[in-house]
């Protein structure tokens, strides 16, 4: 069995998206990003849409996490699209793509 290493080593991150608990941002409410940094919390995966979303992450407190995590679970299942990703915070405006 070998690894993954040199110019193969990029070519699963798309795959690693599916071990995330949510497909939905917990701060923002946007698609999950692979590339946009991982928390681990509570033994799973929580992905954001961008950079900025993890920190604020690991500020809130517990109960927050839950709550965020939550609500991003439902948004995932209920929506299935990012029609709720809104940028009302100092995120501002900028491409996901």
């Amino acid at each position: 069995m070998t690894g993954m290493s040199g110019e193969h080593a990029g070519e699963h991150v798309g795959e690693l998206s599916s071990t995330f608990a949510n497909e939905v941002c917990p701060i923002l409410g946007g698609p999950v990003d692979p590339e946009a940094g991982v928390s681990h919390w509570n033994g799973k995966e929580i992905g954001f849409c961008c950079a900025p979303c993890q920190p604020k992450w690991e500020k809130l407190s517990e109960a927050q996490k839950a709550d965020k995590l939550a609500t991003a679970m439902q948004s995932s299942t209920a929506n299935g699209d990012s029609a709720s990703h809104a940028h009302d915070d100092e995120h501002g405006s900028h491409d996901h793509t």
